[in-house]
């Protein structure tokens, strides 16, 4: 299957719409809703690693602006550091969200965000087009990491119709085509 140019997201997302409107007349409630959706991209942000990537099991302690302090436990009380083995999918799954708002790695205040998240999933795919490399594909997860990444590269190719995406999103999606 090919990977093209046509976005699986709405291309003017409400909180497009919301950041650029003027008008006085705006609903409380889609305030309120822009307002909660800026705050959790900031968490994003602030809590990205160095490299471009999300830790499951140190997003406490990562990014410049990361709160350090706090407890993360399950419902039972029991400690939570999550698992290590998820993180690329989560840094899929963090992609997927700046898209679904609009951001690209070209427009955006979280331009800068994006682009060293992308540039994470580019370093992560080997020469067969799988994300994560060798030692990930003996965890029982590595499909599902895969598909997300895939899923999110092909999001930014078509999204930005940028030359530099379009061979490592249709890797990853020749990849899953290879594996079914």
């Amino acid at each position: 299957p090919a990977v093209g140019g046509t976005s699986y997201l709405d291309p003017s997302p409400p909180i497009r719409r919301l950041r650029r409107s003027d008008s006085a007349d705006e609903d409380e409630a889609e305030v309120e809703h822009f307002r909660h959706l800026l705050a959790a991209f900031n968490w994003l942000r602030d809590h990205q690693r160095v490299d471009g990537g999300y830790s499951a099991t140190t997003f406490h302690e990562d990014g410049a602006r990361a709160n350090r302090e706090g407890s993360y436990a399950n419902a039972d009380e029991t400690a939570s550091t999550g698992w290590s083995h998820v993180d690329i999918g989560v840094t899929a799954l963090a992609l997927l969200a700046y898209f679904g708002a609009g951001f690209t790695h070209l427009d955006g205040e979280f331009r800068r965000t994006v682009h060293r998240a992308v540039g994470y999933m580019r370093g992560i795919q080997d020469n067969d087009g799988a994300f994560g490399g060798l030692n990930s594909r003996e965890h029982e997860s590595f499909m599902y990491n895969h598909s997300l990444c895939a899923m999110a590269m092909a999001e930014a190719f078509g999204m930005t119709q940028s030359i530099a995406l379009k061979a490592p999103a249709q890797r990853g999606v020749d990849f899953i085509a290879l594996a079914q």
